[in-house]
C-alpha cells in the first residue's frame, strides 16, 4: 500500500468535475441528498466519476487540522533535560500527545514523543534545529508526520 501524497492546487486549474465531486459529497454528508445518483445528477457528473474521485478530493474544511509529528530523542540522564524539551515544544505552540521513555542505560535514555504541530509557530525542521541547542539532548530525529 502506497502512502498518499497531497498537493495544494488552485482549483481554477483543475477540471470542473473535481469541484462537482466535492459538491456532491458535501450534499451527501449534510443529508441534503440521500443517494449518490441524485447528488451526481444535481452536479452534472456520472456516478462513476463520483466514485472514482470521492476519496481523493478535499477542501480545507474537510482536511483534518491536527498534524502529528513523532520525534525520537536521546537524552542524557540529567535532571531537567526532558522538561527543557517539553518547554521548547510548548513555547512553539505544540501540544504533546504521547511520551514514551526508556530507562537510562549508560547515562542516556531514549524518548519517543508525538506532538500536535497544527498550531506550531515553525515547521518541523525548525523545531529540530532549535531542539539541538538544548543542553543534554544528544540526538533528535523526526520519524513521521501525518
Amino acid at each position: 500500500m502506497s502512502m498518499k501524497k497531497f498537493l495544494y492546487v488552485d482549483n481554477s486549474v483543475l477540471p470542473d468535475y473535481f469541484l462537482k465531486v466535492l459538491n456532491a459529497r458535501k450534499l451527501l454528508e449534510s443529508g441534503s441528498v440521500k443517494s449518490v445518483t441524485k447528488a451526481a445528477e444535481m452536479n452534472g457528473i456520472s456516478r462513476s466519476t463520483y466514485y472514482k474521485y470521492k476519496d481523493c478530493v478535499f477542501d480545507e474544511q474537510m482536511m483534518p487540522s491536527a498534524k502529528c509529528a513523532t520525534f525520537m530523542l536521546t537524552l542524557t540522564h540529567e535532571t531537567g533535560v526532558l522538561s527543557n524539551v517539553l518547554s521548547l515544544f510548548s513555547s512553539l505552540g505544540m501540544s504533546i500527545l504521547t511520551i514514551s521513555q526508556s530507562l537510562p542505560v549508560n547515562g542516556s535514555a531514549s524518548v519517543m514523543l508525538s506532538a500536535d504541530i497544527s498550531k506550531a509557530e515553525c515547521d518541523a525542521e525548525q523545531v529540530l534545529e532549535r531542539a539541538k541547542r538544548i543542553s543534554g539532548l544528544e540526538q533528535i530525529l523526526l520519524l513521521t508526520m501525518s
